[in-house]
């Protein structure tokens, strides 16, 4: 689990544990928390707005944990997929999470394989090839006296 998936995971715990009525929501076997955030995600990225080339958007703690509970209040509800590279930070939560060895391992693994990746990429792409300039052709003159 990621570190935004416990974010989002320690607040809707407590919300449950504060309202019975929400409680229910959240007890949903068909909904996760991965699901989740990826309806947060692909809502973030489907509102952003377009930055110098790229796309940037803020939204507040209390957006993204609104859209956590309208994830789960909603019964159907459509994930959007994510479109290009979206990142999260999230200010002002006091989640005590510390990553488990599990977890630190699986990091690890993932870093390795991307870098492996690249590094496979870079061998098997081909050079691109340099420009052939053509030579202008010299002509030659032959005589019949030498």
């Amino acid at each position: 689990m990621t570190q935004f998936e416990h974010f989002i995971k320690a607040y809707l715990d407590e919300r449950a544990a504060n309202d019975p009525l929400f409680a229910k929501s959240y007890a949903n076997e068909k909904k996760s928390i991965e699901e989740c955030c990826k309806y947060i995600m692909g809502e973030a990225c489907h509102n952003a707005i377009s930055v110098d080339g790229g796309k940037a958007d803020g939204m507040t703690n209390e957006e993204v944990f609104g859209l956590a509970v309208h994830y789960y209040d909603e019964a159907d509800i459509k994930i959007r997929p994510i479109s290009g590279r979206c990142d999260v930070a999230m200010t002002g939560v006091n989640v005590n999470y510390e990553p488990t060895a599990e977890e630190i391992e699986e990091a690890r693994k993932a870093a390795l394989k991307r870098l492996e990746e690249e590094a496979y990429q870079k061998l098997h792409t081909p050079k691109k090839a340099k420009p052939v300039v053509e030579q202008p052709a010299t002509a030659v003159q032959t005589s019949l006296f030498d």
